[in-house]
């Protein structure tokens, strides 16, 4: 497995333990272990997959789009 296959894979486990709410880049990036800057990266390939869903703004982050 590519390391990225496995930061993709802690993100969405992440996302998957809170799926009520959005969490930020930060939260997910403490949660996960990720650098935050390579894991918005990522988040924003998985969001354009539709895997998962983005929401800017004050309460936005991120949650499963599925």
């Amino acid at each position: 497995m590519t390391q990225t296959a496995e930061y993709a894979l802690r993100a969405v486990v992440a996302l998957g333990l809170q799926p009520d709410r959005y969490l930020t880049v930060r939260e997910l990036a403490g949660r996960t272990k990720v650098p935050s800057f390579y894991l918005a990266k990522l988040l924003r390939g998985l969001a354009r997959a539709g895997l998962i869903v983005s929401h800017r703004g004050p309460g936005g982050g991120f949650r499963l789009g599925r």
